[in-house]
C-alpha cells in the first residue's frame, strides 16, 4: 500500500511539474505581446483622447469668437444679449476643460511613444499599488 501511495504521489508531482512548465512557456510567449499592447494602448488611447479634446477646444474657441462678435454687434437693449453672453462664457469654459484634458493625456501619449519602457514600468507600478 505504501508503494502505491508513493507512485501516486510521484505521478501527481510529475503532472504538476508539466503544468508549471507549460505555464512558464505560456508566460514567455505572451509577455512581449502584453508589453506591446500596454504601449499601444498608451499611445493610441491617450493620443486619441488628446486629439479629441484638442478638436473640441478649437471648436469651442471658434464658436466663442463668433458669439463674441455677434454679442459686440448686437444693441445693448436687445433680447439676444443674454443668450450670446452665456454662449460665449460656455464656450470659454468648454475650451478650458478641453485644455485640461489635453494637458492630462498628451504627456502620457508622448511618453508611451518616446520612452515605452518607462511607460510600461509606470503602468506595472500602478497595477502593483492598486
Amino acid at each position: 500500500m505504501e508503494i502505491e501511495l508513493t507512485e501516486r504521489v510521484i505521478q501527481s508531482l510529475d503532472r504538476v511539474e508539466k503544468w508549471v512548465e507549460s505555464g512558464e512557456s505560456f508566460i514567455n510567449e505572451q509577455a512581449p505581446l502584453v508589453v506591446q499592447d500596454i504601449i499601444n494602448w498608451g499611445v493610441y488611447g491617450l493620443g486619441i483622447a488628446a486629439i479629441v479634446a484638442t478638436v473640441i477646444c478649437i471648436l469651442a474657441i471658434v464658436l466663442g469668437v463668433i458669439l463674441l462678435h455677434k454679442f459686440l454687434v448686437v444693441e445693448s437693449n436687445s433680447t439676444a444679449v443674454l443668450p450670446l453672453m452665456l454662449g460665449t462664457v460656455l464656450c470659454v469654459v468648454i475650451a478650458f476643460g478641453g485644455a485640461i484634458v489635453v494637458s492630462n493625456n498628451a504627456p502620457g501619449a508622448l511618453k508611451a511613444s518616446i520612452a515605452p519602457r518607462v511607460f510600461v514600468l509606470e503602468q506595472l507600478g500602478s497595477l502593483k499599488s492598486r
